[in-house]
């Protein structure tokens, strides 16, 4: 590019003076304060070494016409000198910018090239580094391999002199040891010998006295024998006369036991005639407003079904009946019991019950003697409810209509006319054998499936509290438990209970009612034991003589179904849905 044209100093002296009057343009690497500072001796070396000094010189060559009219005029010449300056400054600029870059780009190759050229170096030098290491590795492997190979084959020389050495001595240990056991065996044979000789001698020394102890220990055996045997038989004998003693004497006290709960139980139904019965009917008042009320049980007894809402309500209903007679609601820690002091209108009304259950048991469970159970149920759940007098007047009852309930069977007594016989052994008048087992079985339905009774299953109609195990005691009496169910058979086996007709029939009949609910308490082990003494003395013994052959085919095919471990349990025992 151009420069401005303009020489490189003044040609006149005055010229000369104003250009050094004047700042100095061309001096462009030099700030105001610099240019103070720089002396005058410096100046001119600085304009003949810089570049706008040899670019003015170029031009002046080129300009010198018009430099000739140019000093011709004064004002002029300086105009254009500024210009010059001006412009040979501001080119100069650029020109230092420029290589201003030039060098920076030149400076930062430079030092890219040399860092590379490091770099370089420095790879080369560590690759030839890690060449050098990686030689050592293998020549220090290989030395430690071969020093491994030779510690390994002489540690194998080492150990295999070693072995011979050892086997060496086993050997000779080995072969005096074979020595030693000779030598020994020798000996123990020759001590065996010996010894076996004297054992021998011993043992036929033993065997002659042994034989001599036997033979004596064998006489005194029996003689001991004959002893004991004499000994035995005699206490056997005592034993058995015991026995029998006692059997018989049990048997008595058994039959004693029966008479005397009969006879207790009569007295109580007689007492009841007397002082309840007879003493209310002759208050007609008091009968008058009974009346209703008895009405009101009989009907609902009759219409007893055997679902847990019949029963509830039915109980529920004769419970409320039976407390409008009494001073106080009866509960189960304070239970009305039959005595002097029971309210004769409530007494009564417990009578009347008695009365109606045991006129259902004699005809509606004639033809269905599951029905049995939903009024067992009612007698059990009135008990609970603290009518404990019940239990007795409904077993005095039971006692007046079906001696047999106990078991029992009273003996005429002197001066005893027919009629008040039969009515004791609750024979109707010119009633039959047939008929009269019938009934007996009948009110026995009644009275087994009241002992079978389960309270767990009354145990959600019940009102709380529950009575606990030792109120149960004061509101069920003895005969109305289920043990009594184990009693009456225990009493129905005993003689002469057995060779009585309706025996086989009454037993039949306690089976089909309440043997389910005595496996369920008593366990089949224990009941088995029925099953056997039935089968084996009643039966295969000819102890049950029944009315006839039909009742001992009945009572054999119930046992039967027993044995074979059918379910005994009466449909209807339970609850219906």
């Amino acid at each position: 590019m151009g420069f401005g044209a303009g020489p490189s100093r003044p040609r006149s002296g005055m010229s000369s003076r104003r250009s050094s009057s004047k700042s100095q343009p061309w001096n462009v690497f030099g700030s105001s304060s610099r240019k103070k500072s720089v002396s005058q001796s410096h100046a001119p070396a600085l304009l003949r070494n810089s570049l706008l000094t040899r670019s003015a010189t170029s031009i002046q060559s080129k300009t010198k016409t018009h430099l000739a009219d140019a000093l011709r005029d004064e004002d002029g010449y300086e105009g254009w000198v500024k210009k010059t300056e001006l412009d040979a400054w501001r080119d100069n600029q650029r020109r230092v910018a420029l290589q201003r870059s030039q060098i920076r780009d030149i400076s930062s190759n430079a030092r890219q090239k040399i860092q590379s050229l490091q770099q370089v170096q420095m790879s080369r030098e560590a690759e030839e580094m890690s060449q050098m290491l990686e030689g050592l590795v293998i020549r220090h492997r290989k030395e430690e391999e071969e020093l491994q190979r030779t510690f390994k084959e002489r540690e194998k020389a080492l150990w295999e002199d070693i072995d011979g050495v050892i086997k060496a001595a086993e050997k000779q240990y080995a072969e005096a040891e074979a020595r030693a056991a000779a030598d020994a065996q020798a000996i123990a044979r020759k001590e065996k010998e010996e010894r076996d000789v004297l054992i021998a001698e011993a043992e036929r020394l033993a065997r002659a006295q042994k034989a001599e102890d036997e033979r004596r220990a064998n006489e005194f055996a029996l003689k001991q024998q004959k002893v004991r045997a004499a000994k035995e038989a005699e206490e056997r004998q005592r034993r058995e006369a015991e026995e029998k003693a006692q059997l018989e004497s049990r048997r008595r006290d058994k039959k004693g036991e029966a008479g005397a709960m009969w006879r207790q139980y009569v007295e109580k139904q007689q007492w009841m005639k007397r002082e309840v019965i007879e003493a209310v009917k002759a208050d007609k008042p008091t009968m008058t407003a009974l009346n209703k009320s008895k009405r009101m049980m009989t009907r609902w007894l009759g219409q007893t079904l055997n679902t847990k809402e019949s029963v509830t309500k039915i109980t529920n209903d004769i419970h409320d009946i039976l407390v409008q007679h009494l001073p106080n609601l009866p509960t189960a820690a304070s239970p009305f019991v039959l005595n002097n002091d029971i309210p004769r209108p409530y007494a009564y009304l417990l009578s009347h019950i008695s009365k109606v259950l045991i006129s259902q048991a004699q005809s509606e469970i004639t033809s269905k003697p599951a029905s049995a159970y939903p009024l067992g149920k009612i007698v059990y759940g009135l008990m609970l409810r603290g009518h404990a007098a019940l239990g007795d007047i409904l077993f005095a009852r039971f006692v007046k209509k079906c001696p047999w309930v106990v078991p029992f069977y009273p003996a005429r007594q002197p001066n005893q006319s027919r009629e008040e016989y039969e009515q004791s052994t609750g024979r109707g008048t010119d009633e039959s054998s047939h008929e009269y087992i019938s009934r007996m079985s009948f009110i026995s339905t009644l009275f087994f499936a009241i002992l079978q009774t389960p309270i767990p299953s009354l145990i959600s109609t019940l009102p709380t509290p529950l009575p606990t195990p030792q109120q149960l005691e004061q509101l069920i009496p003895v005969p109305m438990r289920l043990s009594y169910a184990w009693t009456w058979m225990a009493l129905a086996l005993r003689d002469p209970m057995p060779a009585s007709p309706p025996i086989a029939t009454l037993v039949t009949t306690w089976l089909e009612i309440a043997l389910a609910e005595c496996i369920s308490v008593y366990g089949k082990i224990q009941t088995d034991k029925i099953r056997e003494a039935l089968e084996r003395e009643g039966l295969q013994g000819g102890g049950l003589k029944g009315d006839g052959g039909m009742a001992l085919d009945k009572l054999q095919f119930v046992l039967d179904r027993w044995r074979k471990g059918d379910d005994m349990a009466l449909k209807g025992k339970d609850w219906a849905a």
